[in-house]
């Protein structure tokens, strides 16, 4: 939500990116269509980024296949974390900033997402990895929603253990996307 900018119809259509297909994006004014076009960026930029790499490889003994998504949501608590160096609106508020856009935009949600919606922003979950508490709770919700077996629960052991290597990888990281990325 951070590299959506300020503009609530690229907010909105980077929130339901993954839940649109490429035909049903037609459905969509231009600027929805862009915010559903710049979340399809971010990941491509993430998945290719060799920081990300970095990410992946470290955790890969741990989590295996689930490795990428671990990743996501180290960023996500990384970003957290160092929140006030990247943002002036605090967490808390840019959050809440962004659950209302959200609720505006209920009527173009896609149908998975109008059930999931209130309970996503009723949960938190801009918040989720705001704390290693949250961090841990989200990582156990993910282990459960998870197709196959998997060690994700565990994951916060592998953010102790390299903590000083994640918190740097993600300091170069995050000022690349941004600068790439975030609409000006």
């Amino acid at each position: 939500m951070f590299l959506s900018g300020e503009d609530p119809d690229i907010i909105a259509g980077n929130y339901i990116a993954d839940f649109v297909s490429n035909a049903q994006t037609v459905f969509f004014s231009e600027k929805v269509r862009a915010g559903i076009l710049l979340h399809r960026e971010i990941d491509h930029f993430t998945d290719n980024h060799p920081v990300i790499s970095l990410f992946n490889a470290r955790l890969r003994e741990t989590q295996k296949k689930y490795a990428p998504v671990v990743t996501d949501i180290f960023l996500d608590y990384f970003l957290s974390r160092h929140w006030h160096e990247y943002h002036e609106v605090p967490l808390r508020q840019f959050a809440d900033s962004i659950y209302h856009v959200l609720e505006h935009y209920y009527t173009i949600l896609p149908e998975k997402l109008r059930s999931l919606a209130p309970r996503m922003i009723a949960d938190d979950f801009l918040l989720s990895c705001s704390s290693e508490e949250r961090l841990v709770k989200t990582l156990h919700f993910l282990a459960r929603r998870a197709r196959f077996d998997n060690n994700i629960p565990h994951a916060h052991q592998d953010l102790q253990r390299f903590y000083q290597e994640f918190s740097e990888n993600f300091r170069i990281f995050f000022p690349e996307a941004t600068a790439v990325l975030r609409p000006k």
